[in-house]
Parts: structure tokens; C-alpha cells; sequence
């Protein structure tokens, strides 16, 4: 199973919107590709949204790392300010501790750069 990592958390909710659209469409790709994939922000922002979730890492650190160690390989999708995400650091962090193979994908063009 592939994790699929990206930034979420801003102050506008739009940009939040954004991000989660954009996470949905690489998803969607990869899933259309035979791919077996999750992302705590596709599989979890409705729910967030709709019921008052926090949206924090901190929130959800425990359930992530379940699924990263369910995981074989993280994707990171270098959305916008990617590198200033400490959710994105820390599952780039943890999968990298537990030796599990890490691609860097930018943008809608779906490029993988590997690490």
C-alpha cells in the first residue's frame, strides 16, 4: 500500500480546499493506475470538515502512523509550502526511520523524483 503524504493545514480555508482537491486528482491517477493508496487528507477531510475535526498533526499523528505502517512506500505530493508541513516532515521522518522507500511527485504533472 502506498501513503500518500501532502500539506493541508492553513489558516485559509480555501487554500485548504485547494490542497485537498489537488490531493484528490493525484489520488484519483494513481488509483486509476492499479495503484493501492491512502491519504489521511482525502480519506479523512469530509469528515474534518463536516464534524469539526481538528485538522492538526498532532490530532491525527497516532492514525497516521498506523496506515504508514501498513504502508510499503511513501508518496509526498510537493504541493505548495510542502516543506514547511510538520505533518509532511513528519511522515517523510517516520517512513524514512522505518527504511521504507520515499517518491517525491510535483504538481498536476505527476513527475516522480526519486530519493
Amino acid at each position: 500500500m502506498i501513503y500518500l503524504a501532502s500539506p493541508y493545514t492553513h489558516p485559509d480555508p480555501k487554500i485548504v480546499e485547494e490542497r485537498y482537491i489537488k490531493t484528490l486528482k493525484v489520488m484519483s491517477i494513481l488509483l486509476n493506475n492499479g495503484q493501492f493508496v491512502f491519504s489521511p487528507i482525502v480519506h479523512c477531510h469530509t469528515i474534518a470538515t463536516n464534524y469539526g475535526l481538528k485538522t492538526d498533526y498532532l490530532f491525527w499523528k497516532e492514525y497516521n502512523e498506523h496506515f504508514m505502517n501498513l504502508s510499503t512506500e511513501l508518496i509526498v505530493l510537493k504541493l505548495h509550502d510542502w516543506q514547511n508541513s510538520k505533518g509532511v516532515a513528519h511522515e517523510i521522518d517516520y517512513m524514512t526511520n522505518q527504511g521504507k522507500s520515499i517518491i517525491y511527485i510535483t504538481g498536476d504533472e505527476l513527475r516522480y523524483e526519486h530519493r
